[in-house]
């Protein structure tokens, strides 16, 4: 690139200001930054639009801001990353660097979702795991639930149960100490259940975890063919297990791989689901 007799509008690599000719000089080769695909990743996830078919204007966008999918998915100072003995490390599966909400600003949360503020937690275990995190971090950020459904395989005392329950969290929240079903045809199956009790106008949070690889990925499956049935999820959290020597500890070695995880996730968020990584 050569100029002759031009004038340049502002400094440049080459240390000549603005307003100073150039005769007949070469000027350095600017080089332009690359992103790496984890970056192009966070860009490109942070500036998303989702579009929810279940909003009651169909045709309403919003940029949603959420949390990027990098790293192993967990708490930028997870003590995997930083070592277990950091004072500034945070714990493994810490969720406090989740993006919860809806996307919108609070004063449109309640015209865009006018209707009641619903919880599904697929492997909740105990109240003060999961659900007592959920219940209190939306609150946080102005939702109050009117109601909230919780499942979890493993059998649990009833009296210690119900013990952590907050009184005014008991009148609304149904709990069932029982397996799931896991064909998505079936009437009692958490699809149905979704299908059945969603309105439009809700909003509606759903975690799912609950480590049984294939009714997950059939949950999964389902969400990621059916455009009516993602409209009637508002935000969703799940944890997907896959094959790494950092996540060995944890996950084992499943069949799912890093880059499988990248994909689904990236898949879904584009269509405009509110996705997370649940730790």
């Amino acid at each position: 690139m050569f100029a002759s007799q031009q004038s340049i509008a502002a400094v440049n690599p080459s240390g000549i200001l603005a307003g100073q000719s150039l005769h007949c000089k070469r000027l350095p080769r600017v080089r332009r930054y690359l992103p790496s695909q984890w970056e192009e990743e966070w860009y490109s996830i942070g500036q998303g639009v989702g579009v929810n078919d279940s909003l009651p204007c169909t045709n309403m966008k919003f940029v949603s801001y959420i949390e990027p999918l990098v790293g192993h998915f967990r708490h930028p100072r997870a003590s995997h990353c930083l070592g277990k003995d950091n004072a500034k490390a945070a714990h493994i599966e810490s969720r406090d660097y989740i993006l919860l909400g809806s996307g919108l600003h609070p004063d449109d949360f309640y015209t865009t979702f006018p209707g009641r503020k619903l919880l599904f937690d697929f492997g909740s275990s105990s109240y003060d795991t999961s659900l007592k995190w959920l219940v209190d971090k939306y609150a946080e950020n102005g939702v109050e639930f009117d109601s909230i459904w919780a499942w979890e395989l493993r059998t649990l005392d009833p009296s210690a149960y119900w013990a952590e329950v907050p009184a005014k969290i008991k009148p609304i929240l149904h709990f069932y100490n029982v397996g799931i079903e896991g064909n998505t045809a079936h009437e009692e199956h958490p699809i149905h259940f979704i299908k059945q009790h969603v309105q439009p106008g809700d909003f509606v949070a759903v975690k799912l975890d609950i480590d049984h690889v294939e009714f997950e990925m059939a949950f999964l499956h389902e969400v990621s063919n059916s455009a009516q049935l993602r409209g009637l999820i508002s935000e969703m959290m799940f944890e997907m297990h896959y094959s790494h020597k950092d996540m060995a500890p944890w996950f084992g070695w499943p069949d799912s791989t890093y880059q499988d995880v990248l994909r689904l996730f990236h898949s879904l968020r584009q269509t405009g689901l509110r996705l997370h990584f649940w730790p």
